[in-house]
């Protein structure tokens, strides 16, 4: 069966929500795993390979989530040879806030990362994970692997190639900030884009998915890393997905005490006036491109001020 829609991303946004209002919705088939990484890392594996992730059940929409696609310059093109007619999904979220996400993300995974103002030359998929390591040894690192943590969360560049592929009805802003105010609102909008009844209301609507954990040690993390990816190359996603969700996974291997002893850090505060301008100037970017944005972030520049405190722009580069 052929996918009608796909979320190209970025990850921390909130897609681990948004995989499951759609897996709930009963006109919609979701891929057998949440990111197939097809049009990035496995476009190689052929069309079929692809497909054989979707089951036919004849239902109205089918699709997957696949974070990274948004980093890969290819990614846009392929797709559209694939079908012209696919609906794009694209997640944005505040950069300050996306770019800790990220770097958070990298040290939930047990990653020797130093503290984020250190880290912003890391590549993002490096941090994000899904065969990063594997592709290394191989020589196979993809372009949309290597750009840096920084590059990753500058979405007026990285979203140019899908806006200028794709008619602008055939695209949906998921913008993650309007989650707290205006949840229904946008679930109704994602349902009625995707083609199927926009009334329905998933029982996991109200739930936290994917929430930020500190495993116990970066040896179980990294340990929790190998045996995802092992199961990822061995097909056996059912058993991947039920281990993700599974409570008594998460009490073994994740620790609420070490969640309240880490430290979330604010990008505005420790980083450079210099990276801090880079990210305010994204924001008035992509607010003047896609105008629906300023309601939710324009006032993002306001809790943007001068940080006395963060190390001149020559000390941090």
């Amino acid at each position: 069966m052929s996918p009608t829609f796909i979320n190209i991303g970025p990850g921390r946004c909130a897609t681990s929500w948004l995989h499951e209002i759609l897996l709930a919705h009963p006109d919609v088939t979701m891929a057998s795993v949440k990111e197939t990484e097809y049009f990035n890392s496995n476009f190689h594996l052929g069309d079929k390979w692809y497909e054989d992730h979707f089951a036919d059940e004849g239902k109205t929409a089918s699709g997957e989530i696949s974070n990274c696609y948004y980093t890969d310059p290819e990614v846009a093109k392929r797709i559209f040879q694939y079908n012209p007619k696919m609906k794009i999904m694209i997640n944005v979220r505040d950069p300050h806030s996306l770019m800790q996400s990220f770097h958070q993300f990298g040290v939930r995974r047990g990653l020797p990362l130093g503290p984020l103002q250190d880290s912003l030359g890391e590549h993002i998929g490096k941090l994000m994970g899904s065969g990063y390591q594997y592709r290394q040894r191989r020589n196979q690192l993809t372009e949309g692997d290597t750009i840096s943590l920084q590059e990753s969360v500058l979405l007026s560049v990285r979203l140019q190639s899908f806006f200028e592929t794709f008619p602008r009805d055939q695209i949906y802003l998921f913008v993650y900030e309007r989650l707290k105010t205006e949840q229904e609102q946008v679930l109704a909008e994602i349902y009625d884009f995707i083609g199927v009844d926009s009334n329905y209301q998933p029982p996991a609507a109200n739930e936290v998915v994917n929430a930020s954990i500190t495993p116990k040690s970066k040896s179980v993390a990294r340990l929790a890393t190998q045996v995802s990816y092992l199961l990822r190359r061995m097909g056996m996603y059912g058993l991947l997905s039920r281990l993700h969700k599974s409570r008594l996974v998460k009490k073994v291997f994740y620790s609420d005490t070490a969640l309240k002893q880490s430290v979330k850090v604010n990008p505005r505060e420790v980083l450079d006036d210099q990276d801090c301008d880079v990210l305010n100037e994204e924001i008035r970017r992509m607010i003047q491109l896609h105008p629906s944005l300023e309601p939710w972030w324009t006032r993002l520049l306001a809790e943007s001020t001068p940080n006395l405190h963060a190390p001149t722009a020559s000390a941090g580069t």
